[in-house]
């Protein structure tokens, strides 16, 4: 068999045209190649799309240019980087024209027998012939080398159903498309994977798999938390909801690794997804010598994700997440029958998210839990993942600075009065479901971390009754964050009661919570922390946990009118003050203390 070298799959590793004698003997006779790389792992990578689908993957560029130098950076591997499967052969392979066997220059070049592993991220059925794919297969089975499939590898050559032996499994649709995915680390000692925290979300186009494969021949190192997935589409094949998205596994002496992740630039560009591939590869070459460990998939690590069309919530109004078509740059938490104006009108809660980020539904739990209590709550930004409803982290920032404050602003303080405007022009509108159900006199703004710096500058408007500050609190000597800029100075706008309430010392607001309450003088104000709780707080467990009652309570108190409610906040009995796990300290509500002075 005689393979050609076409243009296009110009071999790109940096010194290899050194490697070529610059004389032709005489007789004109093959050219006589020495390796430049002698000693060292050699990995062939291929990025051949031309028979699937190319304009959804421009990033298979990126991906072969990062491999190539993860390998150079580290002294790993030399990559040689091609656009074809010309090299996938064990039978000769030379040039053409006057390079072809026989030519005037006849050069002949690298096969399979070179190589110590080849990475694929291949899309279709491939050129290969059955010949190379024979070939390909002694390569890892028999010569014992490795392979590593990158991403839409798992949707090739489903005609050689060897070849998804080999690999363990094929593609079967991606449900969620690009989001930001609920992530677990199943075998944290894989060197492959002990970068990985426990529990993250990254995004990515994440796969679902089909025969062959099954987790008695793998072993998955991540997979896909369902807990934390929308399983309602119809594109979920999956009952056992299964979803692994990187494995490792034997192929008779061979090493293979798969994984889903690669869709994208911004993957690459993510040194959690760099060091997987770095290790996968080294893992692949007998590097690294980590058992394969084949296993069961390990149970929810909560109950099934409840989809936003199911009311929720333990008030007297079960409620709702719903995105409002005259306000889709926020996210609206409602009753999911809203009360009649007989019942009492809803009072208004604007909120701001943690990291100001554009993610409506971070706070889902806590606030469908206020909502079904009586209120309208209007979040900044659109939904995102279902995975940023429960998981403690957010995605890294990739491609902007490390600091927050040098960062672009997802959402701005504004946003808050975005949602202020929305909804008192909602109860005007005829047409407007809301129509004459809020109560436009009674509106609250509330925001978590930087949020809550967001708050304290929305928080000057004239129309904002009260405000509740979660986790934060102005810096010293230093403006604010991009998108929230609110100072030291901005704790004059306040014009109603505040609250702030954080976690103990451990929280990163802690301090900064702790001054803005001994600086706010011209109105009430408390202060409380719960000790074994940091800046996450608990707005992601169940119905918001132990900070959700805290909230309805105090809006309850100053939105509705219900003294009853200010039991939980003041005088020598306080609930809150009472359990031995919140401290408080209170201003201004001598009226209810009874004490003249700060608690």
């Amino acid at each position: 068999m005689q393979i050609g070298i076409s243009g296009v799959g110009l071999v790109l590793a940096l010194g290899l045209l050194s490697a070529v004698q610059a004389a032709t003997p005489a007789g004109g006779g093959a050219r006589q190649l020495r390796d430049p790389y002698a000693g060292r792992h050699k990995v062939l990578i291929i990025g051949d799309l031309h028979t699937g689908n190319q304009i959804a993957h421009d990033a298979v560029s990126h991906a072969l240019a990062r491999l190539e130098q993860l390998g150079r950076r580290d002294g790993d591997y030399v990559a040689f980087i091609r656009t074809d499967t010309d090299l996938v052969t064990k039978s000769e392979v030379w040039g053409m024209g006057d390079y072809a066997k026989g030519g005037s220059r006849q050069a002949p070049g690298r096969n399979l027998d070179y190589f110590d592993a080849v990475v694929l991220y291949t899309n279709g059925e491939t050129e290969m012939t059955a010949a190379q794919k024979e070939d390909l297969r002694r390569f890892v089975a028999e010569d014992g080398k490795g392979l590593v499939a990158v991403h839409t590898a798992a949707a090739s050559m489903y005609g050689w159903p060897e070849f998804g032996n080999m690999i363990g499994g094929y593609f079967d649709d991606h449900p969620w498309n690009v989001f930001d995915a609920p992530v677990r680390v199943e075998r944290p000692d894989s060197s492959i994977v002990q970068h990985l925290p426990p529990e993250m979300i990254m995004r990515d186009e994440m796969y679902q798999y089909r025969a062959p494969y099954a987790r008695e021949d793998v072993d998955v190192l991540l997979s896909l938390e369902p807990s934390r997935l929308d399983l309602a589409s119809s594109r979920v094949h999956r009952r056992d909801a299964d979803f692994p998205i990187a494995w490792t596994k034997r192929y008779g002496k061979g090493r293979v690794f798969s994984s889903s992740l690669g869709h994208t630039d911004e993957a690459w560009d993510d040194p959690r997804v760099q060091t997987m591939y770095l290790e996968a590869i080294k893992w692949v070459l007998g590097v690294t010598d980590d058992e394969v460990q084949p296993h069961a998939a390990p149970p929810p690590v909560g109950p099934a994700y409840v989809p936003a069309s199911v009311a929720q919530g333990s008030g007297p109004y079960k409620a709702v997440m719903v995105v409002e078509p005259s306000l889709p740059t926020h996210t609206v938490y409602r009753p999911q029958t809203l009360p009649e104006a007989a019942e009492g009108a809803l009072p208004i809660v604007a909120w701001a998210n943690g990291a100001c980020v554009n993610y409506g539904n971070r706070f889902r739990y806590f606030l469908t839990e206020i909502a079904s209590h009586g209120y309208l709550a209007v979040a900044i930004g659109p939904p995102g993942s279902p995975a940023l409803e429960s998981t403690p982290a957010l995605p890294p920032v990739i491609g902007q600075s490390a600091d927050p404050a040098e960062r672009t602003p997802p959402t701005h303080a504004v946003q808050l009065i975005d949602a202020i405007d929305w909804a008192i022009a909602q109860n005007s509108e005829p047409g407007s479901p809301y129509f004459r159900r809020l109560d436009t006199s009674k509106i609250a703004v509330m925001g978590q971390s930087c949020g809550g710096l967001q708050a304290i500058v929305a928080a000057a408007d004239p129309r904002v009754t009260t405000t509740m500050i979660w986790n934060s609190g102005t810096f010293e000597g230093r403006d604010g964050l991009p998108g929230a800029p609110a100072t030291r100075a901005s704790l004059a706008g306040f014009h109603g009661p505040v609250a702030y309430i954080s976690g103990d010392e451990s929280d990163v607001a802690f301090k900064n919570s702790e001054a803005d309450f001994e600086l706010i003088d011209q109105v009430p104000v408390f202060r409380a922390w719960k000790n074994g709780v940091g800046h996450s707080g608990t707005y992601r467990e169940a119905a918001g946990g132990a900070f959700a009652p805290v909230a309805i309570a105090w809006l309850d108190w100053h939105l509705k009118g219900r003294l009853q409610q200010a039991a939980m906040f003041v005088g020598r009995e306080c609930a809150l003050c009472t359990m031995p796990q919140w401290q408080v300290k209170t201003r201004g509500f001598e009226v209810f203390e009874g004490l003249g002075s700060a608690r």
